[in-house]
């Protein structure tokens, strides 16, 4: 499992190749919700989406898409 300091590594190679984007969707993971990522996304500007728990339909995109 990746933590939240690898989450914001990889988010910034992403943003340096990509662009940074509007908004990041992603699960209620403990890496997602630390204060670190809150405050890396809050200082990039970007808007935070968790996936609602009742919806798992969304989690698969996301997994299809890191694939």
């Amino acid at each position: 499992m990746l933590k939240e300091f690898d989450i914001i590594d990889v988010l910034g190679e992403l943003i340096m190749i990509n662009g940074k984007p509007k908004r990041i969707m992603h699960d209620n993971g403990k890496q997602f919700t630390s204060n670190m990522f809150k405050r890396f996304l809050e200082h990039n500007d970007i808007k935070d989406k968790p996936i609602p728990n009742s919806y798992p339909q969304l989690q698969g995109n996301i997994e299809a898409y890191k694939r």
